[in-house]
Order: C-alpha cells, then structure tokens, then sequence
C-alpha cells in the first residue's frame, strides 16, 4: 500500500521481503539503538523482520510497519511502525539512523502515518515511549500535538500520547 506523500520527496509504504537489509541493518546497530534499546543480533534481527513481514498481513492489525522514503532519489531512510496494544490503540515508532535524525524526516513521517492510523485503522489513541535524555524525542512529539503523560507503569522514559479527537481537532477535521 503506497501512501500519499506529504511532500514531494517523502512517502511511507508497507515494509517487505526487499527491505530485509535496512531493517536488519537498523536493529542491529549500535548508535542507531542507543535510545531505542540494546541492538539485536543477527539472528534475532532476521527473526524480527519476518514478524513485522507477517503482522503487515495479518487482520485484524496488530502491528504495522512502514518504509520512510525519499521518493526523489528512491532512498530508503527509516522505519516507522504501531504495534497494537488495545483493540483502538498502538505504540508508535520511528528508527532512524544518526545521520538522518534532527532532519525533520521523523515528523514528515508521522504526519504522513497520522491519517492512515485514525481514519484507516480506526485508532483512537496512539502513543509513544523514548528515553529520558533523548530531547530530540520529546521536541518532536511536542511539536506533532501529542501530549506528556505522567505513567507510572515502570517502564523508563517518557510517555506521550495522541487521541484521534485531538488528532482531527488539531488538523480542523470534523
């Protein structure tokens, strides 16, 4: 499934089978994961990659997982993904390597996955863990409308939170 681009030179579409490279190489690396969390190993990587293959196909959704692309010079960047938590609600993601983070890539991105995860998948709530000295993290959900919870479920780091109310409120939609 290709999505519209938000701009010109970025779209999201569906991870597969080809993407095995950037995903293994991603969650495999050690600078790339320093927020996210330890990298995995290659066997681990390879087994991940067929899952997120296999949950992009199953209904109803448990997770999805989106290539980030640069559609001008047809270019892989990152990754973007919601793993379902509750029947209308998921935990968005965005792996990007070093080089690419601070670029506005991240936002161009979840921008473009917002309209898919309210109106397509019906979500009603999305959101997102990052680590507590991670302030690119938090600017940028900030800056998208989400909203700072204060969670005391044990899990580090900082929890944000988007509603699909505040969603369609914030984008003028009815």
């Amino acid at each position: 499934m290709k999505q519209a681009p938000l701009r010109a030179e970025l779209r999201i579409r569906l991870l597969d089978e080809s993407d095995r490279p950037l995903y293994q190489q991603l969650y495999g690396d050690d600078t790339t994961m320093h927020h996210v969390g330890p990298p995995l190993d290659a066997t681990k990587a390879a087994r991940s990659f067929v899952a997120a293959c296999r949950m992009n196909r199953v209904a109803p959704p448990k997770g999805r997982f989106w290539v980030i692309e640069d559609d001008r010079a047809g270019l892989a960047l990152g990754l973007i993904g919601l793993h379902w938590d509750a029947p209308a609600s998921a935990e968005l993601g965005v792996i990007l390597p070093p080089e690419r983070q601070g670029q506005g890539i991240a936002t161009a991105a979840i921008r473009c996955l917002l309209p898919t995860a309210f109106e397509k998948l019906g979500l009603e709530r999305l959101h997102t863990w990052h680590a507590a000295d991670h302030g690119l993290a938090g600017g940028l959900m900030a800056s998208l409308g989400f909203e700072a919870l204060k969670v005391q479920t044990g899990r580090a780091g900082r929890c944000w939170q988007l509603t699909a109310s505040q969603w369609r409120t914030n984008d003028g939609r009815p």
